[in-house]
């Protein structure tokens, strides 16, 4: 069988490179379009994230349409950025990458030619990032707490004669302590002052305010335990009784009523400021209500 003339297989390879050719150009533009198709599909996923959290959130307040297009173009944005840090399958891998100025700046500083190499598991162990508990806040009060060295132990064992040891440092460790709830009774004296001479009239200081059982900083410590951290009275009750004090749920109800009495001026001065403001909002969520006939309706708050 005769081989092929020359000018046959230079057409054929011309051919295939062209081939070649447009098949690179071909994957090069379908790898754009991916990334922009990519960029596109992470845009109205955020995109609908934003409509569904205006329209389905836990805020049922509208939005003004600005606004809800400022955050359509943020959100738009904050895309983009995420996108173009992700890796792209031919980028190089992440030991390859440069060192960002800061840890440059951090970095131990160039080594001398004549040393040795350093160890890389060294070099590694030393870059670690520090770990560990931090301290408590410097406000709290200390107590400082001795741990003696037994007698026994506080002598040299490598000498003959045994001599005393010297105290050349020492190694602290914080440990957060809560102490007990403390209740004191305060028992507030009046003394009544009156002539000895005449025996009319009997002068004494003014009283204050003792219809209470408790004083303001107890009431208060009721009130922000029922409705902060949200325990009810029944549950401080019983923990009044663990410490042996005798308080009823009536009187914490009292106490309750009685703060409650006291920020009335501050809730009123609230109410006429709220008025006073051009507009007026309020909730709308609807709520299903039945009504005395057993028909249902829906009523907005």
């Amino acid at each position: 069988m005769s081989a092929a003339p020359e000018p046959m297989l230079a057409e054929e390879n011309r051919r295939l490179r062209q081939q070649v050719e447009a098949l690179q150009s071909e994957k090069q533009a379908l790898q754009t379009q991916v990334q922009e198709l990519e960029s596109l599909r992470r845009n109205l996923e955020h995109t609908l994230a934003v409509y569904r959290r205006c329209l389905f959130g836990s805020r049922s307040e509208k939005i003004d349409p600005k606004e809800l297009e400022a955050r359509i173009a943020k959100a738009a944005a904050e895309a983009q950025e995420q996108l173009a840090r992700e890796k792209r399958p031919g980028d190089p891998p992440p030991e390859a990458e440069e060192e960002q100025p800061e840890a440059k700046a951090t970095a131990d500083p160039p080594a001398d030619p004549a040393d040795p190499p350093a160890d890389p598991e060294k070099t590694k162990k030393r870059q670690a990032r520090p770990h560990g508990r931090g301290g408590f806040p410097a406000h709290l009060p200390r107590r400082r707490i001795e741990h003696p060295v037994d007698p026994a132990q506080a002598v040299c064992a490598g000498c003959p004669d045994h001599p005393p040891l010297i105290q050349v440092g020492e190694d602290t460790c914080e440990k957060l302590v809560k102490l007990p709830v403390q209740y004191e009774v305060h028992v507030h004296v009046y003394p009544q002052m009156a002539c000895q001479r005449c025996h009319e009239g009997v002068t004494s200081a003014p009283r204050q305010d003792n219809r209470l059982k408790g004083d303001v900083s107890v009431i208060a410590d009721v009130v922000v335990k029922k409705y902060v951290e949200h325990q009810p009275l029944y549950r401080q009750q019983q923990g009044f009784e663990r410490l042996g004090i005798p308080i009823s749920r009536q009187t914490l109800c009292d106490w309750t009523g009685w703060c409650s009495e006291q920020v009335d001026p501050i809730v009123q001065a609230m109410a006429e400021y709220i008025c006073a403001q051009p507009l007026v909002q309020s909730d709308e969520t609807p709520v299903r209500m039945q009504l005395a006939d057993g028909q249902m309706e829906t009523a907005r708050l």
